[in-house]
């Protein structure tokens, strides 16, 4: 059966300024192994990092395991990381597990020069084909060799033997989260693992304008056959833009990512012809962080808010502009001070250019 990821919003009248920007994210790219004594921790503070800031994407690069792809590894001999270390943007610095909360907060203040969307997602769970187009639209100007990327990721990843049981230094640590699951950890679930690079270790050159100005949009298409050995449910694609302006460390940096399940909570077309007025969020309830997978029919300015059961604003998800397609953003519990909330009943509703979205209902249960 084919599953198509598109969810559909009707809208009130609402008015919106003129001026666009991009909502940044920050794609941060952890070197991590197998072997990696040290590197439970990393994972650990890695998902504390991506609950606080709902606009971290990770990309988890596997070295000297059975989870390590050759792209994987011109990345660690570009960047000749210890591990885990990690890149934000690929900003030219290497962050030690430690900093990534700092660094991830600090890439994602302000805005981008460019929205990326990823439209038009189809998968095919038969054939295992999956066909998508991303989207770059520019809200600043840029020049330079920009490039399309795409890579491919997987949740959940376990194995047997060296390659996949993960080394661990913190079994015998008082009080530390791995204390007492064994060293090594058999059958460790590996998150956020790397698979593929579709356009290589640094993107795929000349389709993008070298000078581009406010309102430049260039699309990509993409297919891909997901290898049988790999839990569909559990694939996700991470679409960046990057820049590749010399041999340096520094030049390669990353302007702006977006993420997108291939499988999971799709809404099929019968669904979306039926019921126009959808957003999917999982999942629901919200424990830690919860995804809000949602499609613009248009591209432009956006909001998307929680509201409490008294219409009272909490937490703003995202505000920016961008593409038409297929979007995802996260609530993670919190409101806009980071400051947990309690448990209940909470709405999420999208406002665009053309008017405001039925709230959708989401439980908070921690």
């Amino acid at each position: 059966m084919k599953k198509i990821l598109l969810v559909l919003t009707s809208f009130a009248l609402f008015g919106f300024a003129q001026a666009q920007f991009s909502i940044q994210k920050a794609v941060l790219e952890e070197y991590t192994g197998a072997w990696c004594g040290y590197c439970p921790d990393g994972a650990i503070i890695l998902e504390s990092v991506m609950q606080n800031n709902p606009n971290v994407i990770a990309i988890a690069v596997h070295q000297g395991d059975d989870m390590q792809i050759s792209s994987g590894a011109d990345l660690v001999n570009f960047w000749s990381p210890g591990f885990p270390q990690a890149t934000v943007n690929r900003d030219g610095s290497l962050y030690s597990r430690g900093s990534w909360g700092a660094a991830t907060s600090t890439a994602t203040q302000g805005a981008s020069s460019v929205t990326v969307a990823i439209d038009s997602l189809t998968y095919d769970n038969t054939t295992r084909q999956l066909d998508l187009q991303v989207k770059a639209t520019f809200t600043g100007p840029e020049t330079g060799d920009m490039r399309f990327n795409l890579v491919v990721i997987e949740d959940n990843v376990t194995g047997t033997g060296p390659g996949y049981n993960q080394t661990n230094y913190y079994n015998t640590t008082a009080n530390h989260p791995m204390q007492g699951a064994g060293n090594p950890i058999v059958g460790y679930v590996h998150s956020h693992v790397l698979r593929a690079h579709l356009d290589g270790p640094w993107g795929t050159a000349g389709l993008i304008p070298s000078t581009v100005n406010f309102g430049t949009s260039v699309t990509q298409n993409y297919s891909y056959t997901v290898p049988a050995a790999w839990k569909e449910e559990d694939v996700h694609v991470v679409a960046y833009i990057s820049r590749f302006d010399g041999s340096g460390q520094s030049d390669r940096r990353i302007l702006n990512g977006e993420e997108a399940d291939i499988y999971e909570p799709a809404v099929g077309i019968d669904e979306l012809n039926a019921h126009s007025d959808v957003m999917e969020i999982a999942p629901n309830p919200v424990v830690d962080r919860s995804k809000v997978l949602f499609t613009l029919r248009e591209a432009g300015n956006i909001r998307m808010e929680v509201i409490n059961q008294m219409g009272q604003h909490v937490a703003t998800l995202g505000e920016g502009f961008m593409n038409e397609g297929a979007h995802t953003l996260y609530w993670n519990g919190r409101n806009d001070a980071q400051g947990p909330v309690a448990n209940g009943i909470y709405y999420i509703r999208l406002i665009t250019e053309h008017g405001q979205s039925n709230a959708t209902q989401v439980l908070l249960q921690r």
